[in-house]
Order: C-alpha cells, then structure tokens, then sequence
C-alpha cells in the first residue's frame, strides 16, 4: 500500500470528485464492518453521529469510538486490541492502482506526491513512481529519521524527483 498526495489538484474536476465519492463509500462500507465485528456493544447513536459528521471514515474513527465509549484507554490500545486482529476479516476495499491515482491527479491539474515512503523502500520504486508521473517525493516527515531522510534525498536526486516536502507534525 501506498499514499500519494495530490497537490493543486482542481477540486470541481468531475472525474476526480466521482473518484473520491466512490472511495468515500467503500471507506465507509469498511467502516461499518469493523464496527460490526468488534465483538462489543457501543452505546446507540455513537456510531451513526461519526458516520454523519465524517466524510471519509477509517480505522482512526473507529479506535476514537473504543475510546469514547471506554473500551480501550488509548488509540494504541484500540488499535491493538481490537483494529489489528480484525484485519484479515476486514479486507481494504478502497486501494486504487498508483498509476490510476498519477493520472486522476494529472487530469485535475495537480503534481503527483509519493507520501511518507517506508525506509524499505527501493531506488527502483521511486523510479518506477517517476515514471507513472510522480514528480516528487515527501523526504520529511514524523517518522523519518535523518538517515532516511538523507537516503530518500540521495535516491530522488538519483531518479530525478524533486525531494524535501516537509510534512506538519
């Protein structure tokens, strides 16, 4: 799995919207069957006010919802109590292929940003998202080390991205 961000995207880009509606309803499919198999009771209506005041639902409001209702004291908790041993059963329905995601953002007009690569990650990897289209790679972010900020430098020079996009802590 991977993240790609799309920068200046056009956001009344038909194709784009239709897209994301379609990956905002398998989200909230998903959602809704971890809900489902938890294996406890949340108190009524906490489920349906998250589904009515989120857009795009996932794990995150899941574990929020343990946490509300006092099942698990902390996201971390959560996550590893409940969200992680339903994986298997709860398959990720919402993936698109990278290459669909490059062109969808090409087509709204935006640039194509691999997300917070894993330290795993290869030179021919980034070289293969170059070719889809990507055009940079985000080097800083919260769970990068320096060393793997240093590499994922020397690897987008390598390949030609453009490198340093710095995400918020």
């Amino acid at each position: 799995e991977t993240h790609i961000l799309g920068l200046f995207v056009r956001s009344e880009c038909d194709e784009l919207r239709h897209h994301l509606a379609t990956v905002c309803e398998r989200r909230r499919d998903r959602f809704r069957a971890y809900v489902r198999n938890l294996g406890v009771t949340l108190p009524a209506g906490m489920v349906e006010a998250v589904e009515a005041g989120t857009v795009s639902l996932g794990r995150r409001h899941v574990a929020g919802l343990l946490l509300r209702a006092g099942l698990a004291k902390s996201r971390y908790e959560a996550f590893g109590r409940f969200l992680h041993p339903l994986a298997g059963t709860v398959p990720s329905t919402h993936l698109t292929p990278a290459a669909d995601v490059v062109r969808l953002i090409h087509t709204a007009g935006g640039v194509a940003v691999l997300a917070h690569p894993p330290r795993t990650v290869t030179e021919a990897e980034l070289t293969r998202f170059r070719d889809l289209g990507g055009r940079a790679v985000e080097v800083v972010f919260p769970a990068a080390l320096v060393g793997h900020t240093q590499r994922l430098r020397g690897m987008c020079k390598s390949v030609g991205a453009v490198a340093g996009l710095i995400a918020v802590r």
